[in-house]
């Protein structure tokens, strides 16, 4: 209980209202279910947040990560995916978060694709009680500052 996280891996962004935000490293399959396996010993109530780091790396683990992440998910729980982060180059872009968050929807977990934007809106306008906030995603060296912003509006 007493354990703060390390930069990035569980990392303790703060506790208010009886909500924890934590942010985590977490970018594959397995990382998302063990950070979320291990945060859903501290509340009642998941709200999942991951951002994928790539249109490659997500079409390479979109349909492992749609089955692990449904397998997961508690009935109460909720996984909001990002838009894909994208650090420019050359790359097929057939696979989007939409994809991800439909295919966890049909498998009975609720899921979205939401941007950044609407994200904070529905936390600004949404009550929480009793849940657990977690932020996962890799390369986007603005994420962490997302999670503070993310604990700034519950």
């Amino acid at each position: 209980k007493s354990f703060k996280g390390i930069y990035r891996r569980l990392q303790f962004i703060g506790e208010k209202n009886n909500n924890v935000v934590i942010d985590d490293f977490a970018h594959n399959p397995d990382e998302i279910v063990a950070a979320v396996s291990a945060v859903q010993k501290m509340k009642k109530r998941l709200t999942a947040i991951f951002q994928p780091h790539g249109f490659g790396p997500l079409k390479f683990m979109h349909k492992e990560l749609s089955e692990k992440v449904a397998g997961v998910l508690r009935e109460d729980d909720s996984f909001y995916i990002l838009d894909v982060y994208y650090a420019g180059g050359t790359v097929n872009k057939e696979i989007s978060s939409e994809k991800v968050a439909e295919d966890i929807s049909k498998l009975g977990k609720k899921a979205e694709n939401v941007s950044k934007n609407e994200l904070i809106k529905l936390f600004s306008d949404k009550a929480f009680e009793d849940e657990v906030i977690l932020l996962m995603g890799a390369r986007d060296p603005k994420l962490s500052d997302f999670a503070k912003e993310i604990f700034q509006v519950i």
